[in-house]
């Protein structure tokens, strides 16, 4: 009997601890970006570019989608990052994207959702360089963009597993 409830503390105390390590590592991205709304009204997909295993392909595509009340300004070369958390410094290490955009692209304009007859979602087109991973490696998405009617930062990001070309 003692043996099992050593075994229960155990449990519970890993579950603790694994609980505080990931609000560790989540305040740890937020602190990246003082002011930005992360919210659920803004919201990062995948489109077709997963494999049959659910991961993206590294020259990956995702969805923003609005799903707030407010038009959202986006730009996809300014507004899009890539980061992987490493335990062991316990810090978010930005990945290099390797998409070379047009020298101008303008801002896309995502309207809420049901605004008859206006965008809502734009692609985000966007290849992390993953030179010197040669294992899968779990990134994260980010895009920022901004309300049109105050300028207020809003964001969304999208872990998945990216798996290095040979």
């Amino acid at each position: 009997m003692k043996n099992s409830g050593r075994l229960f503390f155990a449990i519970i105390a890993l579950l603790f601890l694994s609980g505080c390590q990931s609000s560790e590592k989540e305040k740890a991205f937020l602190d990246l970006y003082p002011g930005v709304d992360f919210n659920q009204a803004v919201v990062l997909t995948p489109s077709s570019s997963i494999d049959s295993d659910g991961n993206i392909t590294p020259d990956g595509e995702l969805i923003l989608e609005n799903h707030s009340s407010e038009v959202i300004s986006f730009n996809s070369p300014e507004g899009t990052s890539f980061y992987t958390y490493s335990k062991e410094k316990k810090e978010w290490v930005q990945i290099k994207n390797k998409m070379h955009y047009l020298s101008i692209q303008d801002d896309d304009i995502l309207y809420p959702q049901g605004t008859r007859n206006a965008l809502h979602e734009a692609f985000v087109f966007a290849t992390p360089d993953l030179d010197g991973y040669t294992a899968p490696i779990v990134v994260r998405w980010v895009t920022i963009g901004h309300q049109m009617s105050n300028g207020k930062p809003v964001g969304a990001y999208y872990d998945s597993i990216l798996l290095p070309q040979q």
